[in-house]
C-alpha cells in the first residue's frame, strides 16, 4: 500500500468512527411522560358511576373471620410483623450499609489499568532517512493501590515494539509512590469520607429505632382508642335499653291513668335520641377499628372487611408516684433525636478537620524506580530487564496553592458556623425534651384525677337516675326528667371509660417522651 492510499484509508476510518460515535448501540431508558392534563385539570367524582352494580357479584378470595380476639401484646406482635411503615423503614439500614460498603470499596480497592496502542509515523523521504515509515506497538498494564496515609503505590509494566524495518523491543517496569505531605495527608484525612458514611449509617439506625417506637406507640394508642369507643358503644346500647324500659313504664302509667299521654311522646323522643347516639357510636367504633387494622396490616383482616376486633386487655390503671428528675435523665439518655444530633456534631467535626486540612497547600512527594530492557527480540528485552541493564530513579516534589485560597477559607468558615448552630440546636432539643416530659407528667396526673372524678360522678349520677325513676313512678317527675338523668348517667359512664383509656394513652406519651416503650419486654 503506497503512502497516498494509506492516508485515504486512515481518513475514511476516522470519519466512520466519528459518525458511529453519534449514536449508541445500547437501549436507552425511556423517560416517564405524564399527560399535562394530570397537572392542569381536577377531575369530578361521579358518584353514579361509583355505585354498586347489583348485577355484578364480586369474587371473594378468602372469607375474613367474623371476629378476632386480641390482647395488647398480640397487637404489638402483629404490628411489628406486618406494619407497612416498618417494612418500608427497614430497608433504610440495608441501603445505608451498602453506601458504607461502597465508600469503603472506593477507598481501599486497588485499580487495574491496561492499554493497547498502535501508531504509524511517516517521514519525508527527502530527509534521506533509512525508512519513510515507522510502526509503534505498545501494550501496558498496571496496578495502583491506595495507601491509608493518603498516597498511592503503583506498579506499571509495558511491552513496546518499534518497527522501522528493523524490530526493536523494549520492556520497562516501573514502581512508583506518590504521597501528599500537607493537604490530603494522613490517615485521619484518608478516613474522613468513610467516617462520615458511618455516622450517616448510625443516624439511619437511630431514625429506624425512632420510627419503630412511633409505630408501636401508634398501635397501642389505636388499641386504647378502640377500647374507649367500644365501651362508649356499650354504654349507649345500655341506655337505649333503659330508654325502652322507660317507654314501657310511661305506657303503663298512661294506661293506668296516673300520667298524661304526653309522657309517652316524651319517652319516644328520648328513645329516638338514644338510637341516634348509637348510630354515631357505631361509626366511631368502625373508624377506630379500621385505624387499628391499618396499623396491624394483618392480611386476614383487611381494613374494609367485616371482622370485629374483640379486645381482651382491660384498662386496669396503676397510679405511680414518679420522680421527674429521673425521667428527664432517662429521656436525655434514650431519645434518638439527641443521638442523631450528637452524630451530626461528630460528622461536622470531621468535616471541620477535613476542611482545615484542605486549606493547606498541596505539596506532593513523588518517587519512582524503573527497570528497562531492550533488544532486537522480545526475549532479549525481558532478559535485559531482569538483568537490570538499565535502571531509573526519580524523586520529585510538586506544589500548588490557590492565590488567596478564598474558597477553602469560606468553606471552613461555613463549617464553623454550622458547628455553632448544631450546638445551639442540641441545647434547644434538650429543653424541648424536658418540656415534653413535664407535659407528659401533667397529662398523666390529669388523667388520674379524671378517672377518680368521673368514677365518683358515675356513682352519683346513677343514684340520681334511680331516684328520678322512683319519683316518676309516683307521678312526681316526668319522662323528660328521667331521660335527662339517664343521659347524664350515660355521659358520666362514658367519661369514666374515656378517662381510663386516656390514662393508658398518657402512659404511652410519657414513654414516648423518654424514648422508650411501656412494658418489661424489649423490642429489637
Amino acid at each position: 500500500m503506497n503512502k497516498i492510499n494509506w492516508k485515504i484509508t486512515v481518513s475514511r476510518s476516522a470519519l466512520l468512527a466519528l459518525l458511529a460515535g453519534c449514536t449508541t448501540p445500547y437501549e436507552t431508558t425511556e423517560e416517564m411522560n405524564v399527560e399535562v392534563d394530570k397537572y392542569t385539570q381536577i377531575e369530578a367524582l361521579d358518584l353514579d358511576a361509583m355505585a354498586v352494580d347489583s348485577n355484578v357479584v364480586a369474587a371473594v378470595a378468602v372469607e375474613a373471620p367474623a371476629e378476632l380476639t386480641l390482647t395488647l401484646e398480640e397487637v404489638r406482635a402483629i404490628t411489628l410483623e406486618n406494619n407497612l411503615d416498618l417494612k418500608v423503614e427497614m430497608y433504610n439500614p440495608k441501603i445505608s450499609q451498602t453506601r458504607i460498603e461502597s465508600t469503603e470499596a472506593r477507598k481501599y480497592e486497588a485499580v487495574f489499568d491496561s492499554s493497547l496502542s498502535y501508531r504509524v509515523t511517516d517521514y519525508n523521504q527527502d530527509l534521506g532517512l533509512y525508512s519513510s515509515q515507522r510502526n509503534y506497538t505498545d501494550i501496558g498494564a498496571g496496578v495502583t493501590v491506595p495507601l491509608e496515609s493518603g498516597g498511592r503505590f503503583g506498579v506499571n509494566f509495558s511491552d513496546s515494539l518499534i518497527d522501522d524495518g528493523a524490530e526493536q523491543y523494549s520492556a520497562p517496569i516501573n514502581f512508583s509512590v506518590s504521597q501528599p505531605l500537607l493537604a490530603g495527608a494522613g490517615r485521619r484525612e484518608f478516613m474522613h469520607e468513610l467516617r462520615v458514611a458511618r455516622y450517616d449509617g448510625q443516624k439511619v439506625l437511630a431514625d429506624t429505632k425512632l420510627r419503630m417506637i412511633e409505630v408501636v406507640i401508634a398501635a397501642d394508642t389505636a388499641y386504647w382508642n378502640l377500647y374507649k369507643k367500644q365501651k362508649v358503644l356499650e354504654v349507649r346500647r345500655q341506655q337505649y335499653q333503659l330508654a325502652e324500659a322507660q317507654l314501657e313504664s310511661a305506657k303503663r302509667m298512661v294506661e293506668a291513668g296516673q300520667s298524661a299521654p304526653v309522657e309517652v311522646l316524651r319517652a319516644e323522643a328520648g328513645l329516638a335520641a338514644q338510637r341516634s347516639s348509637i348510630i354515631q357510636a357505631e361509626n366511631d367504633v368502625r373508624q377506630s377499628q379500621r385505624q387499628l387494622k391499618y396499623i396491624m396490616n394483618k392480611p386476614e383482616i383487611p381494613m374494609a372487611g367485616p371482622t370485629e376486633l374483640v379486645l381482651q386487655t382491660e384498662a386496669d390503671p396503676i397510679f405511680y408516684e414518679l420522680d421527674q428528675d429521673k425521667l428527664i435523665a432517662h429521656a436525655l439518655e434514650n431519645r434518638m433525636e439527641l443521638l442523631q444530633m450528637e452524630l451530626d456534631l461528630a460528622k461536622n467535626s470531621s468535616t471541620l478537620e477535613h476542611l482545615r486540612n484542605a486549606k493547606r497547600p498541596t505539596l506532593g512527594l513523588n518517587a519512582a524506580y524503573g527497570l528497562r530492557g531492550s533488544g532486537s527480540s522480545r526475549d532479549d528485552a525481558y532478559s535485559g530487564m531482569l538483568d537490570r541493564d538499565s535502571e531509573e530513579y526519580q524523586v520529585g516534589l510538586n506544589l500548588s496553592y490557590p492565590i488567596g485560597n478564598k474558597a477553602a477559607k469560606r468553606d471552613l468558615a461555613g463549617a464553623v458556623l454550622t458547628q455553632a448552630q448544631l450546638i445551639d440546636m442540641q441545647a434547644n432539643r434538650e429543653a424541648l425534651i424536658r418540656q415534653e416530659v413535664y407535659n407528659a407528667l401533667d397529662g398523666l396526673e390529669t388523667s388520674r384525677q379524671q378517672i377518680l372524678a368521673n368514677r365518683q360522678s358515675a356513682i352519683v349520677e346513677g343514684r340520681l337516675y334511680e331516684a328520678e325513676q322512683r319519683q316518676f313512678e309516683i307521678s312526681m317527675r316526668t319522662s323528660t326528667d328521667v331521660l335527662e338523668a339517664q343521659s347524664r348517667f350515660a355521659d358520666s359512664q362514658s367519661g369514666e371509660y374515656e378517662a381510663l383509656a386516656n390514662y393508658q394513652i398518657a402512659l404511652l406519651e410519657l414513654a414516648r417522651s423518654t424514648g422508650t416503650l411501656l412494658g418489661a419486654v424489649k423490642v429489637e
